[in-house]
């Protein structure tokens, strides 16, 4: 992945790495929170469309895609502890239940109700 940071220096593309992985690390650390790529370019140090580029770039994946992946996984996992719907939804900082439920079902290919913990399917 570090070999795909524009920089013609390998020093400077280790650099580069150094403050996106960093910049990873508060998406991960913040997955609730509502983020805006202005705040995750400054803990990276880097202004906001070099930032999008060099993480496009480093990982294959815009910081919108990752951080929203990752929501959906950690929302998964908590479907799985037995948690609601309403309370995975809530937990990685959506307020619709019915955005969850589509970006959901667009990234697992189920809705979420369809696992188990699941305050529509307890009991069954």
């Amino acid at each position: 992945m570090m070999s795909r940071v524009p920089a013609k220096k390998a020093v400077t593309r280790q650099e580069i790495y150094r403050r996106l992985t960093v910049a990873r690390a508060f998406m991960d650390a913040n997955i609730d929170a509502n983020l805006t790529i202005e705040q995750i370019a400054r803990e990276a140090f880097l202004n906001s469309f070099y930032f999008l580029t060099t993480f496009k770039a480093a990982f294959g994946i815009t910081p919108h895609g990752y951080l929203r992946l990752q929501k959906m996984h950690r929302a998964y996992r908590l479907l799985h502890m037995g948690h609601s719907m309403t309370e995975a939804c809530q937990s990685v900082g959506y307020q619709s239940v019915g955005s969850f439920t589509n970006l959901f079902k667009k990234t697992f290919g189920c809705v979420p109700s369809s696992l188990a913990g699941n305050e529509t399917n307890e009991g069954t």
